[in-house]
């Protein structure tokens, strides 16, 4: 620019994850070059995964008002490569819903992330509790974002059984 000032985009989403090194070169016409200095970056472009364990439809003879713990395991690419785990969404689809309610729904924060990243997995639990709401089948999905913007596929469960209040 007429300032001395420069910017340019680098689109990365063709690069291998890992840790790089870019400078930026300049050319006057007279065809002398100059070169700044070299900065390092890292390139996250994998989607992280989640996994759910205590899954709710092994609550068999569950009764209605019983609140029973869901935990979810999250992980970025391997060491070195992701930028580590920053939430997890939990998303209810009440019955009949086409649509995750909001007042069911919820996003577990990775308290362990700092100004310079989040770790590489993140495991956190989530208390479903029915009291209280209608009965049917329920549908959860638990999402896994990391800290570069990328998203997991969902894990997704059924819950609650469509007459008796039992998790099937």
């Amino acid at each position: 620019g007429s300032n001395g000032a420069y910017s340019c985009t680098w689109d990365t989403r063709a690069l291998a994850d890992g840790a790089y090194q870019a400078r930026a070169a300049i050319s006057a016409n007279a065809g002398n070059v100059g070169y700044s200095a070299t900065q390092g970056t890292s390139i996250d472009n994998s989607a992280p995964s989640a996994s759910t364990s205590g899954d709710l439809r092994d609550f068999d003879g569950l009764q209605i008002g019983s609140p029973h713990v869901l935990t979810i395991s999250s992980t970025d690419a391997g060491p070195g490569t992701g930028s580590g785990i920053d939430h997890i969404t939990v998303a209810v689809t009440p019955p009949g819903g086409s649509s995750p309610s909001p007042d069911m729904s919820t996003t577990l924060n990775n308290s362990s992330c700092t100004s310079s990243g989040c770790p590489a997995s993140f495991t956190a639990q989530w208390t479903f509790d029915p009291y209280g709401k209608p009965l049917g089948q329920y549908a959860i999905a638990v999402t896994a974002y990391d800290r570069a913007g990328n998203v997991s596929a969902p894990a997704t469960l059924q819950s609650i059984g469509a007459q008796t209040g039992n998790f099937d």
